[in-house]
């Protein structure tokens, strides 16, 4: 009788943030993984950051092995994305084997093999008792040597040395290389992995992809998933729809800020929900936001306000126009304002740099404002994925989010799927309404969800205390959604002050 359970490869962690999710728990123990990619998407740096992280976070020594750049051009590289590659070669957990061309070297015709840079390859790993090796790339060799089946057949036998050593390689390939783009025809048949790096140009800006298109014998997630290249940090891959939707969830309530606003919440936000805030602009959303983070500093808790429409001084001035003082949760380092224009980077690089501030801060409550602002510098998958993205983070993390979002000044205007109205728990809806011969502001919770909510419209003002919610209007003809010729509500609440 056999024992039919499967036995799943071992895995060997990257160490390179959130590609380890997306490859299931990472690169298969000692086999080899083909890295492929255009020019610019990242190749190289994917190579030396296995390394690093191998090195960093493991305490597992390494072997890079250049068949294009310099190792000098290669030191400097990797200083820039914060890699001390020369203090480790200097401490022996890394080492380089050159195998570079010369200045003088022109395309080799004739018989060669790969023996000797075998051999070297071999010394340097019991040298330094690396259990990882870094190839970069095969497509020099393809360039250098004339007879690519001779090259193919020389590689092969390299990996299967490699292979015999007990180490994990990971060797990266051209993908816009003829030659190289049939060894890895070829390849794809051989390879025990195989990670493709993309660098597409959608409108003016360029995005990266990376997706593991074969992990022989390991589950992992299918799919091209973004990444960016941070200095210093190297890649950092963003794992969308990282919660499974099988995370445990809280019953446990959170004041909005207002005690009106809770009635109208069913007795407040969940812990770990996500909340839209939309209305057109002056209408108070960022008021709403604010006052809901000032409760839970109030409450002890730590906060993070990511702002893409204002800087962290009007932000602040704002808040004390408003009679909320945040200083001493700035200087407690409870608070944090994490604020710049969104065509201050990628949405990628906006969503990294939120994911590292959630790490190290470890907030209870966080606010984007405005969800608006940040999507006018994406396409729509990309800001759909920011979106999912975030949302999982939420969850995930048993976090409350409060996202504000903008809608049009007087026509119908709702947040839309793409900003997450199908993925918020609680929307809440801020809005203006003509109101005789001035303008008057009014709140309704259109959305709870798993809890009962008070949808009544309520009109609201603002003064120098914040923001204050009247008694419901549901006596009054209005809509929340009309257009902009829709006759005024009689009795649409205090007029603007």
């Amino acid at each position: 009788m056999t024992d039919e359970t499967p036995v799943p490869l071992e895995r060997l962690a990257t160490g390179i943030a959130g590609f380890d999710r997306i490859a299931g728990g990472g690169l298969p123990v000692g086999r080899d993984t083909l890295v492929v990619g255009e020019s610019g998407a990242g190749k190289t740096v994917l190579a030396l950051q296995f390394l690093a992280e191998g090195i960093r976070q493991y305490g597992q020594p390494g072997v890079f092995v250049t068949l294009g750049e310099q190792p000098d051009d290669l030191r400097r590289n990797a200083a820039s994305l914060g890699f001390d590659v020369a203090g480790w070669e200097q401490q022996g957990s890394w080492r380089f084997v050159d195998a570079s061309p010369t200045d003088d070297e022109g395309v080799v015709v004739g018989g060669f093999d790969f023996s000797g840079l075998t051999t070297r390859i071999l010394e340097a790993v019991r040298a330094v008792a690396a259990t990882r090796v870094a190839i970069d790339s095969v497509s020099a060799a393809f360039v250098r040597f004339a007879d690519a089946a001779a090259v193919r057949w020389a590689l092969h036998g390299l990996l299967s040395a490699l292979k015999d050593a007990g180490v994990t390689a990971l060797l990266t390939a051209e993908g816009d290389d003829e030659l190289a783009q049939e060894y890895v025809r070829i390849s794809e048949h051989a390879a025990d992995a195989i990670v493709r790096l993309d660098y597409r140009l959608l409108g003016d800006r360029r995005r990266r992809t990376v997706e593991v298109v074969k992990l022989r014998g390991c589950r992992h997630r299918s799919g091209a998933y973004p990444f960016t290249i941070r200095a210093p940090g190297g890649i950092a891959a963003v794992p969308l729809g990282g919660v499974a939707l099988s995370q445990e969830v809280s019953d446990e309530r959170v004041s909005t800020g207002h005690d009106e606003l809770d009635a109208m919440c069913g007795g407040g936000f969940f812990r770990d929900s996500v909340v839209i805030v939309a209305g057109a602009t002056g209408s108070g959303k960022t008021l709403v936001a604010t006052t809901f983070l000032v409760d839970g500093l109030a409450r002890g808790e730590r906060a993070l306000f990511v702002g893409f429409e204002e800087s962290a001084g009007q932000v602040q001035r704002n808040m004390r126009n408003w009679s909320s003082d945040i200083g001493d949760a700035l200087e407690q380092g409870r608070l944090e304002l994490l604020c710049r224009y969104p065509e201050s980077g990628s949405i990628e690089e906006h969503l990294v740099d939120i994911i590292d501030r959630l790490d190290a801060l470890r907030p209870q409550r966080v606010v984007i404002d405005s969800l608006t602002a940040l999507e006018r510098i994406a396409g729509e998958q990309a800001f759909r994925e920011f979106v999912m993205a975030m949302t999982g983070l939420v969850k995930e993390r048993r976090i409350t989010g409060m996202y504000t979002v903008a809608t049009s000044l007087f026509g119908a205007g709702h947040p839309t799927e793409a900003q997450g109205s199908v993925l918020a728990d609680t929307i809440i809806l801020l809005r203006y309404l003509e109101a005789g011969a001035s303008f008057s502001r009014i709140l309704a919770v259109l959305k709870m969800r798993g809890s009962a909510h008070d949808p009544r419209v309520r009109g609201i003002t603002i003064d120098a205390q914040g923001l204050h919610i009247g008694e419901p209007l549901d006596s009054a003809p209005l809509t929340v959604f009309p257009e902009r010729d829709t006759p005024h509500a009689p009795d649409a609440g205090p007029p603007l002050p």
